[in-house]
């Protein structure tokens, strides 16, 4: 069993920043095994389409 906690940031043009930290519970001397977690969600699909849409539009 693992146990944790993240904290996470949505900004205004919908990235996602996150950090965390967990531990193992049933492992032995679980404080030196520890590890951080980052995360960075970055939409780029959504980014693509909206640079095809204003090409598009820029065109026309």
């Amino acid at each position: 069993m693992v146990v944790g906690t993240n904290f996470g940031l949505t900004l205004f043009n919908g990235m996602s920043a996150s950090i965390g930290v967990a531990t193992p519970l049933n492992v032995k001397n679980s404080k030196h095994n520890q590890f951080l977690n980052f995360s960075l969600d970055i939409p780029i699909v959504e980014y693509l389409n909206e640079l095809t849409n204003s090409s598009i539009e820029d065109n026309n």
